[in-house]
Parts: structure tokens; sequence; C-alpha cells
């Protein structure tokens, strides 16, 4: 039960998974962590973290050289802000995108 879906514990094994696998270089593999985590945080409804991770996200990519894969939590970050009229989160992600695709 403390290893089910959503747990606090889960989430911290992802994060880990997911710095572990980008430090590995296996950027497949990174990309089905990044929807797992996320997922987890719009499952619980905890926009706040969702937010943060997918910044999170996106920064451990873009310090592994790998700036065209830090859209896709971005992007999710940016989808989520304006799903639910979250302004200047939306504004915040638009920003952070338009300096990697830069």
């Amino acid at each position: 039960d403390e290893f089910g879906h959503g747990s606090w514990r889960t989430r911290e094994i992802l994060l880990q998974k997911f710095q572990a696998v980008v430090d590995l270089r296996r950027f497949d593999d990174a990309s089905s962590v990044v929807r797992a985590l996320l997922q987890i945080d719009d499952d619980d409804g905890n926009w706040p973290r969702f937010a943060q991770d997918a910044f999170w996200l996106a920064d451990v990519y873009v310090s592994a050289g790998k700036s065209d894969h830090a859209t896709l939590p971005l992007r999710a970050g940016l989808e989520m802000a304006i799903r639910h009229d979250l302004r200047s989160q939306a504004m915040q992600f638009e920003v952070a995108l338009a300096e990697i695709e830069r």
C-alpha cells in the first residue's frame, strides 16, 4: 500500500529513477518516467507540485544537454496551467519554452 500509485514514496522513487536514466543517457526511458511522474501530480490535483516537477524535470534535461527533451515537461506544464486557468504559471512555462526554443 505504501508503494501504491500516487504515494510520496512512489513519487520519490520516480524522481530518482528519472535522474538515473538521464545520467545514463537513456532518454527514451526518461520520457516514460516524466509521463508517470506528472500523471501522479495530475491525479492528485496538485498543480503547484505539477509545475514544480515539470520545471525540475526540464532543468535536469537541460543540464544533460538535451534541451529538446526539456520541452516535454514544459509543454505538459503549460497545458495544465491553461486547462486550470493558472495564468501566471502559464506565462512562466511560455517563457521557459521560449528560452529553450531559441
